[in-house]
């Protein structure tokens, strides 16, 4: 199962829809490559050629943040690794957004609003004015800065080292 595999990258993965579910309870088997439900890390780096990519949007709950144990327990000392986001950076894209922790997307909380506020600014800064992927964020993020840090802050954007011509 995914604590127990020592590949980094076969811990750290997107569940798609539904998938979740049948993990908690106990009835899906994590097999790279097959169509499982699961698009893991592994199966990033192996199946995808991102190159030239410049910029891909991880826009869920946690995508860039490192395996540090699954369903609560800790990974064994020693442990090597790796993120989503590592992985879509190792298949070629030039620059990956991603979130830090669970995006609360609660209508009452207005938290919806406000995370799709700052994804549309993004695009528009970001696509439409022509700016950087850390501007863009920035511009988009600004005018939430009243609200709670944990609306606004979860974005971070991490690039792949170029080295100069």
């Amino acid at each position: 199962a995914l604590v127990s595999n020592p590949d980094p990258f076969m811990r750290c993965l997107l569940a798609l829809q539904g998938y979740n579910r049948s993990v908690l309870r106990g009835n899906a088997a994590v097999n790279a490559g097959t169509n499982d439900g699961l698009f893991t890390g592994r199966e990033v780096v192996l199946y995808t050629d991102l190159v030239g990519a410049e910029l891909v949007a991880l826009l869920t709950c946690d995508s860039g943040v490192y395996d540090i144990g699954y369903l609560g327990r800790p990974l064994s000392d020693g442990a090597v690794t790796a993120s989503m986001r590592h992985s879509f950076l190792l298949s070629g894209a030039h620059n990956v957004l991603a979130t830090l922790w669970s995006i609360d997307i609660r209508e009452e909380a207005g938290s919806l609003a406000t995370t799709s506020e700052i994804i549309k600014t993004f695009v528009q800064k970001r696509v439409g004015a022509g700016m950087s992927d850390d501007d863009a964020i920035r511009e988009a993020v600004l005018p939430h800065l009243g609200k709670h840090p944990h609306l606004w802050a979860p974005y971070s954007i991490t690039w792949r080292y170029r080295a100069p011509n």
